[in-house]
């Protein structure tokens, strides 16, 4: 949470900028009088204000702006305006668009909060403690750059009429919602027998094919489909990556650095033409996807027969340190050698390293749940190649690493081996269909109001 502060403190800048951020506390853009309190959604027991609702508004906002801020002017956003006189697309405002966002996520936060209370769930001492630490990091934000008052801090972040109340107020009922979500999503169990009946009605969701492919392009060689055409008539495997690689050295001239060489695509499932050809073909067999109007042409040789994943995925927890704050790759492996020294002083449980991962890993996405990715598969983007390689064929349960990345060294800690990858597949694809059925009788159940001129008194 406070990385994430930190960023938007850094953007803030810049967002004072837009037109009319900076009016008295209590009045809008056109200088009426709002009254903070005003409900924008609600249920019968929860609802939402507009202090609260433009803390979301403006949440939304720097987020898009944080990960699209060089390409601001190429979405058409002028910040020193107001997003309500600039069009998203035709009738539409950017205003609109993330209104309409906010109003979306408030108005389902509100069926989950009400389903939660019907339930008998509530907020316990480990949630409200979460949320004390969640305003505390705030607070000391404000006291350590300077401001008056966390207040202060607030206002200038998310706009004049929030207060550190309302912040506290909407973490309170997204806790409580996420909540109730995640003891409906945990409950979701199914039996072998049911993943076996699932697989034989949708086998196309879980079989997959291996292959490599070779792409020639005309704006390298003019020659580029006849080329593709040879290599598709070579004699074997051993013929296909000896044409590719005489192919880059005598046609292209490249060295050894600029060669890219055949890519291999792993599981496959059958879609398209393409995976159509694969599903249906022998091992050793080529196939020439043509796309003429851009003259690229690209070759590929199947590997494997349709299979089902059957490697187990693992529980994994991770501690991600960058070079950005450490400075050097030195620095930055010297402090993961370090972190690695305070985990051989722990009795090394989970929750040992989860601590560790708390206090500090950089990565967002699992730091505040220590460190903790579940269901690890094959085609997980987070770790490198040589991390992939030690998960799934060294590692031991309890084993521990420290590993370069890109731009970081990170450490990783293999938790748990668990069930078949497809076995987990079937159980995320029968538990959305359950989460549906179940989502849309908590639609049914708990109504929400919407005020949608209140909504339109956003300051933005």
């Amino acid at each position: 949470m406070m990385k994430r502060i930190i960023a938007m403190i850094a953007a803030v800048a810049m967002l004072l900028c837009l037109a009319g951020c900076k009016n008295d506390a209590d009045k809008n853009n056109d200088g009426e009088k709002v009254n903070v309190e005003e409900k924008v959604l609600q249920s019968e027991n929860f609802s939402f204000d507009l202090g609260e609702a433009t803390y979301l508004f403006e949440r939304y906002f720097i987020d898009f702006y944080n990960n699209n801020a060089q390409y601001i002017s190429f979405y058409g956003i002028d910040i020193e305006k107001s997003l309500k006189e600039q069009e998203y697309t035709k009738d539409v405002t950017w205003f609109d668009y993330f209104a309409e966002q906010a109003e979306t996520y408030m108005n389902e936060l509100l069926v989950f909060c009400e389903a939660a209370k019907a339930s008998g769930k509530e907020l316990d001492e480990n949630d409200v403690a979460e949320i004390d630490s969640i305003i505390k990091e705030f607070e000391d934000e404000a006291e350590g750059n300077g401001y008056k008052s966390v207040n202060e801090l607030v206002s200038e972040m998310y706009g004049d009429i929030v207060t550190i109340d309302d912040v506290r107020s909407f973490i309170e009922k997204e806790k409580l919602a996420f909540k109730h979500y995640n003891a409906i999503v945990e409950s979701y169990t199914f039996t072998e027998e049911e993943e076996n009946t699932y697989l034989s009605e949708n086998p196309d969701e879980f079989y997959c094919v291996d292959y490599v492919y070779y792409i020639f392009d005309e704006d390298d060689d003019r020659d580029a489909k006849y080329n593709a055409k040879e290599l598709k008539d070579t004699a074997d495997s051993d013929a296909f990556y000896a044409y590719i690689e005489n192919y880059e050295t005598e046609v292209l001239k490249l060295d050894e650095e600029e060669k890219v060489g055949s890519k291999e695509s792993k599981y496959v499932l059958k879609d398209g033409e393409v995976g159509n050809w694969a599903f249906a073909a022998e091992i050793g067999d080529k196939y020439v996807d043509e796309n003429t109007k851009d003259g690229i042409y690209t070759v590929y040789m199947l590997t494997s027969k349709p299979a089902l994943q059957e490697y187990n995925v693992r529980d994994i927890r991770y501690i991600c340190l960058t070079k950005d704050t450490y400075q050097t790759n030195e620095k930055t492996k010297a402090k993961a050698e370090k972190i690695l020294g305070e985990w051989d002083e722990t009795e090394k449980t989970p929750e040992d390293f989860g601590k560790l991962a708390e206090i500090y890993s950089e990565d967002e996405n699992s730091s505040g749940n220590g460190g903790l990715y579940k269901n690890v598969d094959k085609s997980n983007s987070i770790l490198s190649d040589e991390g992939m390689k030690w998960l799934f064929e060294d590692a031991q349960v309890g084993d521990v690493t420290v590993l370069k990345g890109e731009g970081m060294y990170y450490i990783l800690y293999l938790e748990n081996i668990g069930k078949p990858q497809w076995r987990v597949a079937a159980d995320n694809y029968m538990g959305e269909d359950q989460y549906a059925e179940d989502s849309e009788k908590m639609v049914d159940t708990h109504k929400v109001e919407v005020f949608e001129d209140v909504i339109k008194k956003i300051d933005k």
